[in-house]
């Protein structure tokens, strides 16, 4: 009679930083900083850049280098959620210039439901952008 070993497997949920995670609060830090225009071929651009270096908020995030274009299906799927309710508009349909429209409380409430672990990462990164935008 073979004595079995029974494994127990822990059922774990995992959790995904999504484009829209991201985006949201992102926009929320640029807003917080009276921000109401960002460029997306500059951001694109930034998270092209410094994709590696913020790993953590960009590895379940599709993005494609396609010789120097940066373009993300993801990035431009939570772009239209974010349209639809209401906190971005769109200067025209390529979303070439993104209008932020939410006001600052909600901004508040963006950051205040990002993760922890994820909160400081996109911070950090949206300092990262600013500072390059203000330089250029």
């Amino acid at each position: 009679m073979s004595v079995g070993v029974q494994n127990s497997v822990k059922n774990e949920a995992v959790f995904v930083f999504t484009a829209l995670d991201f985006l949201s609060t992102f926009f929320s830090v640029l807003k917080k900083e009276n921000v109401n225009i960002v460029s997306a071929a500059k951001l694109f651009e930034s998270i092209g850049r410094h994709r590696e270096s913020y790993l953590p908020i960009f590895i379940d995030i599709d993005v494609i280098n396609n010789g120097g274009t940066i373009y993300s299906h993801d990035l431009e799927e939570g772009l239209s959620m974010l349209q639809i309710i209401g906190a971005v508009g769109k200067a025209n349909p390529k979303f070439e210039r993104i209008i932020l429209k939410m006001h600052k409380e909600e901004a508040d409430v963006f950051i205040d439901d990002c993760p922890e672990p994820y909160r400081n990462y996109v911070i950090n990164f949206a300092n990262e952008y600013l500072k390059e935008t203000k330089e250029s």
